[in-house]
This record gives structure tokens, C-alpha cells and sequence, in this order.
């Protein structure tokens, strides 16, 4: 039911969490900009316009893992959703894997 609402309410251009949502498992976590650099290009541009691809995140130990930052409307969603308490210099990211090998 989450991933529905993430899935409808999200920026079609981020296609990194649209990834991230066909995945069996999808993690939510916070951070603030301690965290370390990402293992890849955040934005993409293009001659229509810009996207946010999917990034690896080699620190989960699964299949197909990638990872993204949700929109300030998602991130606002999902801590209201799940009562996590946040300071205003933390941002989301939802990770996706597999269990095995798809």
C-alpha cells in the first residue's frame, strides 16, 4: 500500500525510486550530509530535461540493490508514516533489493 502511494505521488522524472519500489525489500533510512559521497550521478540531464537515476548501494548484501532519495513530498510522507523524528538537515533514501537472484 505504501509503495502505491510513493509510486503516485512521486516526480516522474525519479526514476531512481521507481526503481527502488519494484524491488522484494525496500528500506527507508535517514541521514544528514555526514553521509558518505554516492556511488554515482545523482542528477542526469538530457536534451528533455533532467532525471534522477537509480545508485548502487553496495553496503546491503543483496541482488539488484540500488538506491535513491525520495522528493521533499515523499520524505515529508514517509516520516510522517512511520513517526520518525528527523532534524531539518536530514534527507530519505529508500534502498531496493532481491533476496536471490531474479
Amino acid at each position: 500500500e505504501i509503495r502505491n502511494t510513493i509510486a503516485a505521488k512521486e516526480e516522474a522524472h525519479n526514476l531512481g525510486v521507481r526503481e527502488a519500489l519494484t524491488r522484494q525489500i525496500v528500506l527507508l533510512i535517514t541521514h544528514d550530509d555526514n553521509f558518505r559521497d554516492p556511488w554515482g550521478e545523482q542528477v542526469c540531464f538530457t536534451k528533455e530535461g533532467h532525471y534522477f537515476p537509480p545508485l548502487s548501494f553496495p553496503e546491503i548484501q543483496g541482488h539488484n540493490v540500488v538506491s535513491s532519495s525520495p522528493s521533499k513530498k515523499i520524505h515529508n510522507f514517509l516520516i510522517n508514516q512511520y513517526k520518525i523524528t528527523t532534524t531539518s538537515q536530514e534527507a530519505s533514501l529508500l534502498i531496493g533489493f532481491d533476496l536471490k537472484q531474479q
